[in-house]
This record gives structure tokens, C-alpha cells and sequence, in this order.
């Protein structure tokens, strides 16, 4: 099994001084199943997070990190 997991403390939130940005996002993590080893990467498998700027200020994300992490 191999799930995919956003780390979403590795961003940095960087806003003005009249307010705060806010980083909402419905899924934090995402469980492909099996994948099988690809060759091809019109073959792999991809998702895609949304993340939301509930804030009242600009949001700038970096330093993103996307962890693969392999079960049994």
C-alpha cells in the first residue's frame, strides 16, 4: 500500500500586517492502494490537494513536501 501525505507544517504563511492567511484543505492525505512500479509516468497515478485561503491576508506556500509512505 502506499499513501501519499502533505505535510502542510513544512509550508510557510507569509502575509501582510492587516491580517493572517489561513490554510484550509479538506484532505491532508490520500491512500492509492497498490501501485504497481510504472515506467511510464503517463502511467502513475496522481491526486491533487486543494488548499484554501480562508486567511485575510495573502497566503504564499513553500517549501512544500510531498512524503510517500510504503505499507504492507
Amino acid at each position: 500500500m502506499l499513501t501519499v501525505a502533505l505535510a502542510l507544517l513544512a509550508f510557510l504563511a507569509v502575509g501582510c500586517s492587516r491580517g493572517t492567511p489561513k490554510a484550509v484543505t479538506p484532505e491532508t492525505s490520500y491512500d492509492f492502494g497498490d501501485v504497481p512500479v510504472v515506467t511510464d509516468m503517463r502511467d502513475a497515478k496522481l491526486k491533487t490537494f486543494v488548499i484554501k485561503n480562508e486567511g485575510t491576508a495573502n497566503l504564499k506556500l513553500r517549501n512544500v513536501e510531498v512524503k510517500l509512505i510504503e505499507g504492507c
